[in-house]
């Protein structure tokens, strides 16, 4: 009979042990996924657990663009000038449409020459697969997508890259600021 018990101490000692290594590895994970910094043993991003109700979570933007050198340049300049959590980036149509369904961004930003996949495509199907999300057309070719069609796609905002980057962050923040849906289309 003591045997047994042995056993059984043994064994739910090492479930337990089991259990703690599960859990730290998880909250270390999750802290390095979400880029929180460490604060003790716990998964919440702060000392204090009220302030994680006061404070909320950033908007999250998808860019998608062919040109790497203007979607890096697009990228630094939300990471530095804005709230805003650029949570990916594509390339093409097909990959924007992959990324925006995995990563469930707040704002898609989109340029219409891609390969692939153009953007009127892609637009059309994020359009379809996640309807809440606004769609900024972010491009050279502004003149190309008439209103009309940029409002049958759910195209909240079209922004020449030829206006800058800083006219871009201010469509983005009046969208994200706006309760209604879909926004009709802005050209300059």
């Amino acid at each position: 009979m003591k045997r047994a018990n042995r056993r059984f101490v043994l064994y739910v000692g090492l479930f337990s042990s089991l259990n703690l290594i599960i859990v730290c590895y998880i909250t270390l994970t999750v802290n390095m996924q979400y880029r929180i910094r460490y604060t003790g043993f716990t998964l919440l991003p702060f000392r204090n657990p009220r302030a994680m109700f006061s404070s909320p979570m950033p908007k999250r933007i998808l860019i998608v663009e062919d040109e790497i050198s203007v979607r890096n340049a697009v990228r630094i300049f939300l990471e530095h000038h804005s709230p805003f959590e650029v949570c990916g980036e594509a390339a093409n149509g097909v990959e924007a449409v992959e990324k925006a369904v995995a990563l469930q961004p707040d704002l898609v930003i989109l340029d219409l020459s891609m390969p692939h996949m153009n953007g009127i495509e892609a637009a059309s199907l994020l359009r379809s697969r996640l309807p809440l999300v606004p769609i900024v057309v972010y491009t050279m070719f502004g003149d190309v997508l008439g209103k009309s069609l940029a409002s049958a796609l759910g195209v909240a905002a079209i922004v020449s890259k030829s206006d800058g980057l800083a006219i871009l962050l201010a469509r983005i923040q009046a969208l994200l600021a706006s309760t209604t849906l879909v926004q009709p289309p802005v050209a300059k």
